[in-house]
């Protein structure tokens, strides 16, 4: 069932968006692509996964295959094109994947009444979000590459993860093909056998670390734990530092915390001082990277890490960003933010909510 729907889908509907329309107009052109164009690298990798995929489908290979569908909608975004020194020119897809797994998260909240997404949990499509923001692993370091491993594991999806990369290597023209799809499969293959790495933090004390863009619903979730919490929940903003450090204007306090070399530091003295106090320790900023995140999570081993990952749509985003009179922030900067949250992940945290997806 779910293999003829998702078929149907990508031949009719997904063929009809705009975002198709962009793909046929980004020619790469590189060693590793030939192909007239990203749109044509597309279908050759959703018919590879396919061929690669059972002939009865579960929701897990539905997702794999919206994996494979959305993978390089992101390289129409990205493209910039740079000079060598001899003069030639080159076009590079930086972050690519990342622009890619927002926009399905975008697709996906303006068509969810879509047969394609009916069966599809909240779960799912985070781990769709996830797949797709994740699918250049090959030059990952250990500590990323252990903490996909255990995400992978965790959800028991590393089958469906790898058949899309398989299928990515297969569905290309590039100059060396024979050695880009050998690289895959033994990488895919070490990747699927290998047990997830670390265990989980046990404790009482939590700390939620919030992930998405201005605008997308932090600070709603933030009231709510607070309403609900039956123990102490302090909140670490550095918007709200930014604000009682230098000016009641938001635009004059950020460009102040901006001017001062010492904000970072009082940004870590402020968390660190909510982590030694209380319980529950709540990181209400925006955290879009592994990297901007990372100084939440190397807290004490006694505190549960929560990864909570915030979605919503762009338009939705901008909405709220039009209504709010707290903050204004130019639309290119919600825009920069929102393509380029790279969700957090089991093993970076201990723990994953959901926020944004219900339709309750």
């Amino acid at each position: 069932m779910y293999k003829n729907i998702f078929i149907e889908w990508f031949e009719d509907a997904f063929s009809g968006e705009m975002v198709r329309d962009d793909m046929v107009d980004t020619i790469e052109d590189s060693p590793y692509h030939r192909e007239d164009n990203v749109w044509v690298h597309t279908e050759m990798v959703v018919h590879h996964y396919i061929s690669l995929a059972p002939d009865i489908w579960s929701i897990k290979d539905l997702m794999g295959a919206l994996m494979c569908a959305f993978h390089d909608t992101g390289k129409p975004m990205a493209e910039e094109v740079l000079t060598r020194s001899d003069g030639t020119t080159y076009r590079r897809y930086s972050n690519h994947d990342v622009n890619s797994a927002n926009i399905f998260v975008d697709y996906f909240f303006n068509h969810r009444e879509d047969t394609v997404f009916n069966d599809l949990c909240e779960e799912d499509v985070y781990n769709i979000f996830v797949m797709i923001a994740y699918h250049q692993p090959y030059r990952l370091r250990d500590d990323k590459y252990n903490a996909l491993t255990t995400h992978m594991h965790t959800y028991n999806i590393a089958t469906e993860f790898c058949r899309g990369l398989l299928a990515d290597a297969k569905g290309r023209i590039a100059d060396d093909q024979a050695a880009v799809e050998v690289a895959a499969h033994e990488w895919c293959k070490k990747f699927v056998e290998r047990d997830a790495v670390g265990s989980a933090t046990v404790g009482s004390k939590k700390v939620y670390v919030l992930c998405g863009c201005s605008g997308i619903g932090k600070s709603t979730f933030t009231q709510s734990l607070q309403s609900s919490s039956t123990t102490d929940c302090a909140v670490h903003s550095m918007d709200s530092l930014r604000l009682e450090l230098y000016s009641n204007d938001y635009s004059t306090a950020w460009q102040m915390s901006t001017d001062d070399p010492e904000f970072g530091n009082k940004v870590s003295k402020d968390f660190h001082q909510k982590v030694k106090a209380n319980n529950i320790v709540v990181v209400d900023n925006t955290n879009l990277s592994w990297k901007r995140r990372k100084q939440y999570l190397n807290v004490k081993r006694d505190f549960v890490k929560i990864g909570v990952v915030c979605m919503a749509s762009f338009d939705t985003v901008i909405q709220r960003q039009n209504n709010r009179v707290d903050k204004k922030i130019p639309y290119n900067a919600v825009r920069n933010m929102y393509y380029s949250h790279k969700p957090p992940i089991i093993g970076e945290v201990d723990e994953i909510k959901i926020v944004g997806l219900s339709k309750e």
